[in-house]
Formats: structure tokens, sequence, C-alpha cells
């Protein structure tokens, strides 16, 4: 994954919306 670059809070926000998919994921994969 790319680093976020300063001044960039699209490109942020796009990150935080995916890092909240995987984790939803994962709880959802747990016992």
């Amino acid at each position: 994954m790319r680093h976020i670059q300063p001044g960039k809070p699209t490109q942020n926000g796009h990150i935080e919306s995916a890092h909240d998919r995987l984790r939803e994921e994962c709880l959802r994969a747990s016992p």
C-alpha cells in the first residue's frame, strides 16, 4: 500500500475507507 502524502485529504479518506472494510471483514471472519 502506498504511503499517504501530506496535504492529500482525499487520498487519506480513500485509505481510511479501505481500512474500515478490511477491519469489518476480519471481525466477521473471527469466531
